[in-house]
């Protein structure tokens, strides 16, 4: 809610997940429309495009991790453009810049198991179906069909939730992302009964679990013992179909846009000049429409907390102290 001092100056109060703030301005409200307007939701859209092309050729691989890490993009994009919605619609760029990935996770987790968070919405969604029927208010079209499209959107955002908060997941966008500190490429899982202990099973006596073409393998952190300063790595192999990524990022796109939809409209547009998109009701399952058989596996070494010491902050630190001094022998 946007107020008003006597002197013309205009401050909107908000929470980012738990943490109070307040942006000042003299016309917020000009502001907040300015900013939507701007807004560009296609762009997921273009990318997915551009890409699936590419998906025959000899840098299919790299096209694919294209689409990966255009799609965890486009998952941030979405969670943080709705919950502005939900705790600053009339301070979204305010609560977007503010905004850091911690609370964004805090907040769709919090949606995803129904609870409550700190809202403006009058309607108080509790859960990602609740929040789509809000969102979806202004889209033309009968009962029927607007009963579909909310549930669509809404199962959709739920299973989006659900790969953004996959710290798995995270971690490999991260790789990507962050020096490209991955192998591109999927795995095979196989399984077969040892003839003799110790000598694996020949290739005929295995059993296929599935597998991808696509996919990557990184190094995640796990932490040991009570300390977070004691790690161990562990090597994780992820398999995905980009397709999936492809699909996943039209329908964030359409998503965004009908987000923006609503904030123009509650932001005093009239609804009757604001479009919205939707896919036929079989196209919402697409993001998950190709299966690849193993979708992860992970390896580390058999070591935990027991079988190590405690060595303080203070002296691991003091490992810098016999570190000879630049040009000493």
């Amino acid at each position: 809610m946007i107020e008003r001092l006597p002197n013309g100056i205009e401050f909107c109060r908000f929470a980012v997940f738990e943490t109070p703030h307040c942006v000042w301005g003299r016309d917020l409200r000009s502001q907040n429309l300015r900013f939507l307007e701007s807004l560009e939701p296609k762009y997921f859209d273009h990318l997915a495009d551009t890409q699936v092309g590419l998906l025959e050729g000899e840098n299919a691989r790299l096209s694919a991790l294209t689409l990966r890490i255009g799609y965890s993009q486009a998952l941030e994009a979405l969670f943080a453009l709705l919950g502005a919605t939900l705790q600053a619609p009339d301070a979204i760029p305010s609560w977007l810049q503010l905004y850091g990935l911690g609370e964004l996770r805090s907040l769709v987790d919090a949606i995803t198991r129904s609870k409550p968070v700190l809202c403006f919405l009058n309607d108080d969604p509790r859960s990602w179906s609740d929040l789509a029927k809000v969102v979806d208010q202004y889209v033309p079209g009968d009962a029927t069909a607007k009963k579909t499209i909310d549930a669509g959107f809404g199962r959709a955002w739920e299973r989006f939730a659900s790969d953004f908060l996959d710290e798995q997941f995270t971690d490999e966008y991260n790789g990507i992302k962050h020096g490209f500190r991955i192998r591109p490429g999927g795995f095979t899982l196989s399984y077969g009964v040892q003839e003799k202990f110790g000598t694996p099973a020949p290739p005929e006596a295995m059993q296929s679990l599935g597998g991808s073409e696509f996919g990557s393998t990184f190094f995640r952190m796990e932490s040991l013992a009570r300390r977070r300063t004691h790690v161990k790595l562990r090597r994780s192999s992820r398999n995905w179909h980009p397709m999936n990524f492809a699909y996943g990022l039209k329908l964030i796109s359409m998503s965004l846009a009908n987000v923006i939809g609503f904030l123009r409209v509650a932001n005093g547009v009239g609804p009757e000049t604001v479009p919205f998109s939707w896919p036929d009701e079989m196209h919402f399952k697409d993001p998950w429409a190709t299966l690849v058989g193993a979708i992860k596996s992970e390896f580390g070494d058999a070591i935990d907390g027991s079988h190590i010491i405690d060595i303080s902050d203070q002296d691991i630190l003091s490992a810098y102290d016999r570190v000879p001094d630049a040009g000493t022998p």
